[in-house]
């Protein structure tokens, strides 16, 4: 059972996209917190 209008496919490019998206934030989040500390 799908819910309508969401496809199967669509849900696994959210994921890909969510999985990508974390360490590239947490990357420049400490990239751009570094040059405040010091």
């Amino acid at each position: 059972n799908q819910l309508p209008g969401i496809a199967n496919k669509e849900w696994w490019v959210l994921a890909a996209l969510v999985m990508m998206a974390i360490p590239i934030i947490i990357f420049f989040g400490f990239l751009f917190s570094r040059p405040l500390s010091s």
